[in-house]
């Protein structure tokens, strides 16, 4: 993945998580008028202070990482029993209603883990 695909992503989830629309309801946003040290729009900012933007978003997915199905799932099922890889053998992330194909895999021993590392529905 680029670099860039990864600052975009890392911004769509902290826009997701602050629910902002450029103005209001950014108030915890790094990039936020009230946060980004020039009083601007963060889209102004973004285009006038691009590497200082990417910092700052960078730096916040850094401190929130991405949840995961599995993450999700031990703190839902704590006590669940997991296999050699960490991860539910029992039953796949389908069954429990995310949206995946553990076909999108290699066939190897390790496919489950890959599936169920995947981002969950919980991450915007």
């Amino acid at each position: 993945m680029s670099e860039y695909v990864e600052v975009m992503e890392s911004l769509d989830r902290m826009c997701g998580t602050f629910t902002c629309n450029g103005f209001s309801g950014c108030d915890e946003c790094p990039i936020s008028s009230g946060n980004n040290g020039e009083v601007i729009p963060c889209a102004t900012y973004q285009m006038r202070f691009p590497k200082n933007a990417e910092q700052k978003i960078m730096a916040w997915d850094k401190k929130n990482p991405v949840c995961t199905i599995l993450d999700e799932f031990k703190e839902n099922y704590p006590d669940a029993p997991l296999n050699k890889y960490g991860v539910p053998s029992d039953f796949c992330p389908p069954e429990l209603g995310y949206k995946t194909n553990c076909f999108d895999y290699p066939d190897d021993e390790e496919r489950c883990l890959k599936c169920w590392s995947r981002p969950s529905k919980s991450n915007k």
